[in-house]
């Protein structure tokens, strides 16, 4: 039994809306998690009871964003000499990685780019566009001028602009945007030749281990020592599961998942 997205998506924006008016009644950090089950459906009348009593379970999606671990373990000092005339790029990097939210990290990851080649957002995209498709893994990472193109026209502007525009963006929406951001940061502060520079040309300094694939939810990879990193999120991809929730849910509720007898709590 499929769950209809358009009551689905009302009831996670009532979430994050109650969430958010506690965080501001108690001046506090709010942080939602998905409880497992991650949703349940309760009848509103007998009739419906009698049509969730026949179904077998819960059609669950799978969902989550891909991540990796890009670059094989270094030492701090090989770093350093590494990076060492891009020092500005590490830290923009860093604090990036250090935001908790994805709007955080989007943020100053559009940043980062604009500080590597020295440019005004709208004139980063054809350099970092051209500077991705050059690496010798294009054919399995499969970087886009249009995808490049839809980072700094449009994720750009609605996670740093909330004016005239009729829409806005939150953490959810972009986690599946992400880690591929990510991936390309990586490719720019390790292998860009020219810091600073609106230069597009590539020096092979680090190779990846792994990347992720062009529709940003599976992992690609390149050498068998890489590390996988996984982020347990609820079936629809918005919530990440928090796996020592446990929630009681009265009959006649269901929220059994195919294959299982009987529903229960979690």
């Amino acid at each position: 039994m499929d769950v209809p997205d358009e009551p689905r998506r009302r009831a996670e924006a009532a979430i994050g809306e109650y969430a958010d008016l506690l965080a501001i009644i108690h001046q506090c950090k709010r942080s939602i998690r998905s409880p497992r089950p991650s949703l349940a459906l309760a009848p509103a009348s007998h009739d419906e009871l009698l049509r969730l009593e026949d179904v077998p379970g819960l059609s669950q999606r799978s969902a989550g964003s891909a991540a990796v671990r890009v670059i094989p373990l270094i030492s701090t000092e090989a770093g350093s000499q590494i990076l060492a005339d891009r020092l500005d790029g590490v830290g923009l990097l860093a604090d990036a990685l250090s935001e908790d939210t994805a709007i955080g990290r989007v943020r100053e990851l559009f940043r980062f780019f604009e500080r590597a080649f020295r440019l005004p957002p709208p004139k980063c995209i054809s350099p970092v566009a051209t500077f991705l498709q050059s690496n010798p893994r294009h054919k399995d990472l499969g970087f886009t001028g249009k995808e490049v193109s839809y980072w700094f026209e449009t994720l750009r502007a609605e996670v740093t602009h909330a004016d005239w525009r009729p829409s806005y963006l939150r953490s959810a929406d972009l986690e599946p945007y992400l880690g591929r951001l990510e991936l390309a940061a990586y490719d720019v502060l390790f292998n860009k030749s020219i810091w600073r520079h609106p230069s597009a040309t590539r020096q092979s300094r680090m190779d990846f281990m792994s990347g992720i694939s062009p529709q940003g939810t599976s992992v690609v990879v390149f050498q068998p020592t890489a590390t996988l990193l996984v982020a347990w999120m609820d079936p629809y991809n918005v919530y990440p599961v928090d796996h020592e929730a446990t929630v009681t849910l009265p009959q006649p509720w269901i929220w059994r998942l195919p294959g299982q007898e009987e529903a229960g709590s979690s």
